[in-house]
């Protein structure tokens, strides 16, 4: 457990809807950062740069993303749970037999994309790679396969790469354009 610090100027991301803080009037942060999302007794009240007021209080169960812990996540930093690897494993044995599993990675780093992840594997026989962009943990689920990929570790990389959901670049896209837009 730590104790979350907010200033004026962060940016949030509550309940999928980005905000930039502008004046805090309270805050009580002890939480555990999972992943960029945070769990456990949170409760901020601030006014953002528009003037509107919130007061987020995690009893409500609602979703805080501190967008400073966005800046370095990854497909290559962020982690994956021994779970989730076992089910894909499973999966696998099952359903795609003639495979072997080579990574799994994260697909995207915000927090309500957690359960999506991108896999790489190896064809036992031709020793072809193949790479899946999307798997879904909540139903269990492989799709948007690529085939029959010369055996490269660059090549999963770039799928891999071009696939990520950059969540932080997005968010500040978003606070760019409505700044710009105050501005004109």
């Amino acid at each position: 457990m730590k104790n979350l610090e907010l200033k004026p100027s962060d940016i949030l991301t509550v309940d999928g809807e980005v905000m930039q803080i502008d004046t805090i009037t309270s805050q009580l942060a002890s939480i555990e950062d999972v992943g960029g999302q945070y769990k456990g007794s949170i409760i901020i009240k601030f006014y953002d740069k528009n003037g509107e007021f919130h007061d987020i209080n995690s009893d409500e169960n609602r979703i805080l993303m501190y967008t400073e812990d966005l800046v370095m996540s990854t497909w290559r930093t962020l982690e994956v749970s021994y779970k989730v690897r076992k089910n894909i494993n499973a999966y696998f044995k099952k359903m795609l037999p003639n495979y072997e599993l080579i990574s799994v990675a994260r697909q995207s780093n915000l927090p309500q994309d957690a359960h999506l992840y991108m896999i790489s594997a190896v064809q036992k026989k031709t020793g072809e790679y193949a790479v899946w962009t999307s798997w879904n943990e909540k139903i269990q689920n492989l799709n948007f396969g690529h085939y029959c990929l010369k055996p490269k570790a660059e090549i999963v990389l770039d799928i891999f790469d071009n696939a990520f959901f950059d969540g932080f670049s997005e968010i500040k896209k978003a606070v760019k354009a409505e700044s710009e837009e105050e501005n004109d």
